[in-house]
């Protein structure tokens, strides 16, 4: 894509952990190094501070999550110095929205 583009564009990925033992990127840094690709791990304890923060009765760990996570893709988007963050879902969070 970036060698047919009329535009001059770099790509990164970040991905966030948010803590949950079931997690493991791994796979996906060694993937992305073989594309030439910046990875950028952040890890916070994002369902921690929902189970500290959240009302059980009004709001969806979903959303919470979500939430948190777009901002702190937003923050390494500016520390990296990446001025347009594209968001996706594979195709395993798509079935699990649908279910």
């Amino acid at each position: 894509l970036k060698r047919k583009a009329p535009i001059h564009f770099e790509v990164g990925a970040c991905t966030v952990d948010p803590q949950t033992p079931e997690y493991n990127p791994s796979i996906l840094k060694e993937y992305l190094k073989t594309l030439g690709v910046p990875y950028f791990y952040e890890s916070q304890g994002i369902i921690e501070q929902a189970t500290c923060s959240m009302d059980e009765k009004k709001a969806s760990i979903c959303s919470f999550c979500s939430r948190m996570k777009r901002g702190i893709l937003y923050t390494v988007c500016k520390r990296e110095n990446y001025s347009v963050l594209a968001l996706g879902q594979h195709l395993d969070d798509q079935a699990e929205s649908l279910l």
